[in-house]
Parts: structure tokens; sequence; C-alpha cells
């Protein structure tokens, strides 16, 4: 059944509340240095056309290479205007990968390997990589930059939000499954005052999730990204276990002091939260 959406809904004079742009993914001169590789599949073209767009109409003295895995022709976006900006632009290079090819491709097919991609670039040195995609294609090409011995830090991989079946990422355990339920405690400040209030969530949903879900929490958490980057959400653990997916990276400080972001993990056993810490 059609539902109606944000737009159609929306009046004249109605309040619309919203957060500015955020996140870690885009170009930072001091740390990227002048030599990138944008690596995209599909739809993850989307985010290397606006730094595309930038770079090339400020006529930036950055050399870039764009490696686009596509599965057919017909799925290449914004193929005409990523040939237009390499015809133009010698310091662009563009490179399509079709994964199912028709018969008389002949262009490149297969997936984006090692040696595809040393083939395109040349040397790795002094390159700063970005990798948008899905998660399959994250777990690959993260594969294969590693065998590349292209340190981390030269690896940048845009956030792609939770996984769809947090049950089949690798390290979920085997024991907790879809209908696993746990008991949330949560310590909040309401008009001053300390309360607690404790209700069940279910431990393949994000904890941001059971929390706002919960009407009777008196307080919102801020958040920005949803994908463990952006740190808005990051919450007090007094007690309890939770999961979170091998690829997030939690800064140390956070760990250290038992802090977590409730956008991307998941409770796997009764926990305790502690909401007054400002």
């Amino acid at each position: 059944m059609y539902q109606l959406g944000l737009l159609e809904n929306l009046k004249i004079g109605d309040i619309v509340e919203t957060t500015g742009p955020l996140g870690e993914f885009y170009y930072n001169p001091l740390f990227h240095g002048q030599n990138l590789v944008f690596i995209a599949g599909g739809c993850g073209i989307t985010s290397f056309i606006s730094m595309l767009r930038d770079i090339t109409e400020r006529g930036l003295p950055i050399k870039i290479w764009v490696i686009f895995g596509c599965l057919t022709e017909k799925d290449i976006l914004f193929r005409k205007e990523l040939e237009d900006i390499a015809s133009r632009r010698s310091n662009v290079k563009v490179k399509f990968i079709l994964s199912e090819p028709e018969p008389d491709c002949k262009g490149a097919c297969g997936f984006i390997t090692k040696n595809e991609i040393v083939d395109f670039i040349g040397t790795i040195e002094d390159k700063y990589f970005y990798v948008v995609g899905n998660l399959n294609m994250y777990q690959f090409i993260e594969g294969e930059l590693k065998s590349l011995s292209i340190p981390i830090h030269r690896r940048k991989y845009e956030a792609y939000g939770v996984p769809d079946d947090i049950t089949k990422v690798v390290g979920w355990p085997e024991n907790v499954d879809g209908s696993h339920k746990v008991r949330i405690t949560i310590d909040f400040i309401s008009q001053g005052q300390k309360e607690q209030i404790s209700f069940e969530a279910s431990s393949i949903e994000p904890l941001l999730n059971s929390i706002e879900r919960e009407k009777n929490l008196r307080l919102g958490i801020d958040t920005g990204c949803r994908s463990g980057q952006c740190a808005l959400c990051r919450t007090k653990l007094s007690s309890g276990k939770i999961f979170i997916p091998p690829e997030i990276t939690i800064r140390e400080i956070d760990q250290d002091y038992g802090f977590i972001h409730p956008c991307i993990s998941y409770p796997i056993s009764d926990l305790k939260l502690d909401l007054t810490l400002t």
C-alpha cells in the first residue's frame, strides 16, 4: 500500500527541525594529500560526484583515479558526467568494471581486485583511498587493500548504517537468536531529579532505536550518522554486554571509560545505561 511521504504531508507554515551536514567522509587536504583513489560500487558513486564537482570546478591540483564497479552498463550512474570530467581534466581518470557484463563487453569485467586497482593507478605510494558501497563490497575491498599493504590511515569508508540482519554479521553470538529479549535500565535526569526507567528490548535492534521507541523516557539522545562514527550519541554503559559490528571503530578514550554508541550497539544481555552524565 502506498504511504504518503514527508513532502506530501508538509503544509505551508509547518516547522521542520533538522541537523546540519555531519560525517567524516570528505576530502581533507591536510591529511589526504593530492593523490586520491575513489572506489565506488553502484549508487556509491553519488558521494564521489559531489567531491569531483567541487574539486574540478575549483581547479584544485589534485590527481584522482575513479574505479566504479557496476553490474551492467545500464547501471553506470552519472556515466556521461564522469566521462566528460575525465575528457576535460587530465588529472581525473575513470575506469568502469562490470561484474555482470554483456557478452560483447570490451571493457574491464569482474570485481575490483587488487590487480585491477594497481593496473589502473600504478604505484600505491602516497595515495589515499576512499570506498563507498554496500557491506559485501566493503568486506571484499578491505581485503584487497590490506593485501596491497595499504595502512588503515590511508583508507576511508563511508558510513552505511546498521546491517540488514545483525545475526548474519561475523562475530554475532550463536546463542542469541532473533527472538532474544533483554531488560534495559536507564538512569536519567528529569526536571532536575534523577530518575530510572526499565523496559524490554530486542537484541537484534540497535539500542538507540529501542530507547527512542520507549515513550515514557522523557529524554532524547543526540544523533547524527547513526552508524557509529560521529559519536554524538555516546552514552555511558554501566553494566551489561553489547555487540558492535567488527567494522565499527570506537574511539579508544570511549572504550577506556565505558562509553558506547547506542546507534550501532546491540544489547545481548540485560544492561544499564547512565544518561545523567553531560
